[in-house]
């Protein structure tokens, strides 16, 4: 039990120091990052950070697949979207935000449907199921994983079949649907035969012993598990080796076997997996106490579940610091996208201000120019006017006074005629 206290109280403090380690994070980080030249670019680098920081601070994990997301977007990349939509709904699931962690992976899945990504489609069911499984939607946990399957099965990517149909296979039982658990079990094995992979055996088998078991055939179960042990305990990883030991734990229980099952026991602490250590204290703790109660120890069996009490609170009240500093990241990133909207919003009026005031300012001076042209032609026209009228102003009095000296000289000769004729007529 200590062990476990001691990881629930790191997880505590760990919690309450969220908050300050991730603003100093962010400042440290984000100076190379703002640097880089494209969105895309800069996105990735996240991205990668967002990765990095995924096991030890998932808070900073959401921050920086959030703002990944926001970069990816910009640059158009569905790639980069699909990716940081993962990251994120990986960050929600850890923290508990189960809500928030259906609502990215519904988006994430959008995506992949988009880009006809099968592999990408897969996982996003799987992850669906998983968000139906914590809102207690058994049946819509298996319905997804069955998609996921269909979808699989036309890749030919043995690795990702493998893993679907045991997903499928885990939902079934998680679901009560244990005998088509077992059948779609056997489906699987014929599959792992024909290509004589015994680590793909032995996890099936494994799961058929654990089907069986909840069937409460212990007896059926026991072969299976046997099989599934001597292969993960060589071939497989920690994580195998627990499920494998805890499996043989609860069947020698169901079996009345008290001793032998707190062998397992110790076995299983011995290969705990390290991904979940909470969960793994937690299944421990309760096979121990089953096992206390088998012995007949009520002293033990009591102080174990006790413990187990408090363990559970422990987890309870840690799971909610988590919840509520996950909640208040949230906040603080949509905070922080409506701040950016909203000042995308005011740069994208500011962008129509100024580009109609650049149109009405293209528009007065077209307009000015317009009447700069009308001016000159009019100016134009007005002085060729002047100087056509002033031509014929200075013609007319050429005329006329061509014509005054006309008039003239016939004056002059009518008196010269009027003399010659005096002075005929005097003669």
């Amino acid at each position: 039990m200590i062990p476990f206290l001691r990881t629930l109280a790191l997880l505590l403090l760990l919690v309450q120091g969220i908050p300050a380690l991730a603003s100093r994070q962010l400042d440290k980080e984000r100076v190379d990052i703002e640097g880089m030249a494209t969105n895309a670019v800069r996105a990735k680098a996240l991205l990668e950070l967002a990765t990095s920081h995924a096991e030890k601070d998932v808070n900073l994990s959401l921050m920086h697949a959030h703002d990944a997301l926001g970069l990816a977007r910009l640059s158009g990349n569905d790639e980069l979207v699909h990716d940081a939509l993962t990251l994120i709904a990986k960050a929600q699931l850890e923290l508990g935000l189960h809500a928030e962690y259906m609502k990215s992976t519904l988006e994430a899945l959008e995506i992949s449907r988009a880009r006809q990504d099968a592999v990408s489609m897969a996982a996003d069911l799987r992850a669906l199921a998983l968000a139906y499984r914590h809102s207690l939607r058994p049946d819509r946990a298996i319905q997804e994983s069955r998609n996921a399957l269909a979808i699989l099965l036309q890749t030919k990517d043995t690795v990702a079949i493998d893993m679907a149909y045991r997903g499928l296979v885990e939902e079934l039982i998680l679901g009560g649907a244990h005998q088509e658990a077992l059948r779609i079990c056997d489906q699987a094995l014929d599959r792992a035969r024909e290509r004589n992979d015994m680590l793909a055996q032995a996890r099936l088998w494994l799961l058929v012993g654990e089907a069986m078991s909840h069937q409460r055939k212990f007896g059926n179960a026991l072969p299976y598990l046997v099989r599934a042990d001597r292969v993960l305990d060589s071939l497989g990883n920690r994580e195998d080796r627990f499920r494998a030991a805890v499996g043989r734990a609860r069947a020698a229980l169901g079996m009345g076997m008290a001793e032998e099952a707190a062998s397992w026991v110790d076995r299983a602490e011995r290969t705990a997996a390290s991904g979940n250590p909470a969960r793994s204290a937690e299944v421990l703790s309760e096979l121990r106490y089953r096992v206390a109660l088998a012995r007949g120890d009520q002293a033990t069996a009591l102080a174990l579940l006790q413990g187990i009490q408090a363990a559970r609170d422990s987890m309870y009240n840690a799971r909610s610091a988590q919840q509520i500093a996950g909640l208040q990241t949230m906040y603080e990133l949509e905070v922080k996208e409506q701040a950016n909207r909203r000042l995308q919003e005011k740069n994208d009026l500011n962008e129509e201000r100024i580009t109609a005031q650049n149109a009405r300012s293209e528009l007065l001076l077209t307009l000015l120019a317009v009447a700069s042209v009308l001016v000159l032609v009019l100016g134009a026209s007005f002085w060729n006017n002047y100087r056509v009228v002033r031509r014929l102003r200075l013609k007319n009095q050429v005329i006329r006074r061509q014509s005054d000296e006309i008039h003239a000289k016939n004056m002059e000769l009518e008196r010269n005629n009027l003399r010659l004729a005096e002075s005929i007529v005097s003669e």
